[in-house]
């Protein structure tokens, strides 16, 4: 399985720790936040993947070269002009040549997730993706049925709610984790434009009759390192448990 890292952020939440790096170098337990997803990525097998970088995009890929590139297949994808996730992973389609579903993760988000079972997941039911969500509250949020498929999404700071596919029974909210597995089939149903969201596409296939899937991590530990103080809890995890990623 091939996969993709989101790099491309500006890492605003983290003030001055991005005024000279990007977000992906930011040290958590004194190693880039990226190496450590690397090397996860890496513990499973996975030896092709694609980086998409903007901000300090030549520190990231310095960091890389200088590590060998980890004995993996690894590639860039520049950005210019950032172009949201799903414009960010259009670009990079040329890197997934064949039928297998990719996973997409971004550089920001550190979990104990198990991959593996999140790919058995996927191809239980077919559907063109399938998100790791979990039970969290947050300001936005994806809307699933009973049987765990994708019908909407909900901004909650502003009061929007966009619900393709109507269902008589009432939708549960998740957060979205940062993390999912694609068909490559989802490329056909991209719009034409340059930059747009990877939700604001699953909207589009729903409307269209087709299927995203979600996978409850509820229970496996996960963080958020876009601010400097959930790095600092993500560190205390780490510490207290004396595990490593």
């Amino acid at each position: 399985m091939r996969a993709m890292i989101f790099a491309a952020g500006m890492g605003s939440r983290l003030n001055d720790m991005t005024r000279e790096k990007p977000k992906a170098l930011v040290s958590l337990m004194d190693k880039p936040m990226l190496e450590h997803l690397l090397l996860r990525l890496i513990s499973i097998g996975i030896k092709d993947i694609i980086i998409n970088v903007h901000h300090f995009s030549d520190k990231i890929i310095s960091f890389v070269r200088s590590k060998n590139d980890f004995g993996i297949n690894i590639s860039f994808s520049i950005e210019n002009t950032l172009l949201d996730t799903g414009g960010g992973l259009k670009r990079a389609q040329h890197f997934f040549i064949s039928d297998e579903p990719f996973l997409v993760h971004n550089a920001d988000v550190m979990t104990m997730l198990d991959y593996n079972k999140l790919l058995s997941q996927y191809y239980k039911t077919p559907a063109l993706a399938m998100l790791a969500v979990r039970k969290r509250q947050t300001s936005r949020y994806l809307l699933f049925d009973e049987g765990m498929a994708l019908c909407g999404w909900e901004s909650v700071k502003e009061r929007k709610k966009i619900i393709p596919v109507e269902k008589d029974k009432k939708l549960e909210r998740f957060s979205f984790m940062g993390i999912q597995i694609i068909s490559p089939q989802i490329f056909e149903h991209f719009p034409h434009k340059d930059k747009f969201s990877l939700i604001e596409a699953y909207l589009s296939v729903l409307e269209k009759g087709g299927r995203i899937n979600g996978y409850d991590a509820s229970a496996c530990d996960w963080f958020d390192l876009g601010t400097a103080q959930r790095i600092k809890e993500a560190e205390s995890f780490l510490k207290a448990r004396q595990r490593p990623l």
